[in-house]
């Protein structure tokens, strides 16, 4: 009986463990591609990298519901959506979708990177106002 229970409570840990070291490993993924995708500028004929941009939201709608530990050994892929809206420091603003799959436990990213416009970008940030806040001031 008290042999069950503790092993039962060494398997909770565990699986417990493994759920947030998973997350950390998705986060760690994104924040590591990220910082080295490349943003061509209509201002610069170098653009930018990843990690000279402000982010102002990152939107994650489902990234952990789609990549907790069922489907750490699946063989197909798993894919979640990610956006992340960002601004240059010569104020050009970006969306960056990440479509992060997961391939028998090794996370694989491909970054689309869209230009928006100021209209676009406030329109985007209307639904999350405090960053809305902090880019534009209150809305009118």
């Amino acid at each position: 009986m008290i042999f069950t229970t503790l092993f039962t409570l060494v398997v909770l840990c565990l699986m417990v463990y493994t759920l947030f070291d998973n997350r950390d490993r998705v986060r760690s993924t994104l924040a590591q591609t990220f910082a080295k995708l490349h943003f061509a500028s209509a201002d610069s004929d170098d653009g930018y990298l990843g990690r000279d941009l402000i982010v102002l939201k990152q939107v994650e709608p489902f990234l952990f519901t789609a990549y907790d530990d069922r489907n750490r050994f699946a063989g197909d892929h798993a894919v979640s959506d990610v956006y992340w809206y960002c601004k240059s420091a010569s104020g050009e603003y970006f969306m960056a979708m990440a479509m992060l799959g997961n391939h028998y436990g090794k996370y694989q990213v491909k970054w689309v990177v869209r230009s928006l416009t100021a209209e676009r970008m406030r329109a985007v940030l209307q639904a999350y106002p405090k960053a809305y806040r902090a880019e534009f001031g209150v809305p009118e």
